[in-house]
């Protein structure tokens, strides 16, 4: 199998990725969007699946749009730039509502329930254990230091 390859892109999936397949195999793609057809880069091979990053869009999406930061697509704290905020909204739901059908198949209904405890929210960096911090001219973030 290359390094570079073209595939369809499927629906999305956790994380910012979305589905494809190659030769068969699932691959995770960043940067793409259901319906658009791209040429990937392999990140990473695993034996059950396969990590790209789109390196080019072949045919975009219609909710495909430039993104606005300069960082965007480097360094990990902004997934869906490339996306119109309203489509990020349906991604971003379409994902709940397949982890909720997950969650309803083995253990009945599912129900949310706010969390008492205090939780710290921070940011990665893309594929990595770094922290991230804002940046000046972006109002997204990048790697500062490693956390292990």
């Amino acid at each position: 199998m290359s390094t570079e390859a073209v595939v369809d892109v499927g629906p999305v999936a956790h994380g910012g990725h979305c589905v494809a397949r190659l030769d068969g195999q699932v691959v995770f793609v960043r940067h793409a969007l259901p319906g658009e057809r791209v040429r990937i880069s392999i990140t990473e091979r695993t034996k059950t699946f396969l990590r790209a990053d789109a390196v080019e869009v072949l045919d975009a999406a219609p909710g495909r749009v430039d993104a606005p930061c300069r960082y965007a697509g480097t360094c990990g704290g902004c997934d869906f730039q490339h996306v119109d905020p309203a489509v990020q909204r349906e991604l971003l739901a379409d994902v709940v509502r397949e982890q909720r059908a997950d969650w309803r198949g083995s253990r009945g209904t599912a129900s949310w329930r706010p969390s008492r405890r205090r939780h710290w929210v921070g940011a990665r960096g893309c594929s990595s254990q770094s922290t991230a911090r804002a940046v000046q001219d972006c109002g997204g973030i990048v790697r500062t230091r490693s956390s292990r």
